[in-house]
């Protein structure tokens, strides 16, 4: 599904939607200078911190949507957690698995992309999509600069 916002004015001041997903997983840098939680969104988390927010400070915090409009200052839209359909990660073979306490969201929604049709640029068209089955495993929890949850994976193993 998608939904598409109007192009640039003639001025190019423009709407856009200032987080990577509608939904996604907070990033927070450490007294330290490390990155926990979700490396990806540290930006997006720190603009949203900035913005007032301010999330549990959990592995699976998530930010409010934010959003770039041409006539005023930036607005943050809270995502109620009743709304954010989320699937706990567990292992068929291995129970201890679900004491990781790894989760993520069901439902990609991409939103920082433009859409180009025939020449004319959308900057705001959020669409969904969905996980391919090693997108999440391989990708967002295996990654170093992701999650990075393979050593304590295989200190299990």
């Amino acid at each position: 599904m998608i939904t598409i916002g109007p192009p640039p004015r003639p001025d190019g001041r423009e709407y856009r939607i200032l987080s990577p997903q509608l939904i996604g997983y907070a990033g927070y840098r450490q007294p330290d200078g490390r990155v926990v939680d979700d490396p990806a969104h540290l930006e997006i988390t720190e603009t949203k911190t900035r913005m007032g927010w301010h999330g549990a400070g959990t592995a699976f915090d998530i930010p409010p949507a934010a959003d770039l409009h041409p006539d005023e200052p930036r607005h943050r839209f809270d995502v109620p957690a009743d709304l954010v359909l989320e699937v706990d990660i567990t292992h068929p073979d291995y129970d201890w698995f679900g004491d990781l306490g790894l989760k993520w969201h069901a439902v990609p929604a991409v939103s920082n992309m433009d859409l180009d049709i025939g020449g004319v640029i959308y900057p705001c068209a959020p669409f969904s999509g969905w996980y391919v089955s090693t997108e999440v495993g391989a990708r967002n929890f295996s990654d170093e600069n992701r999650y990075d949850m393979l050593p304590d994976i295989a200190a299990r193993l």
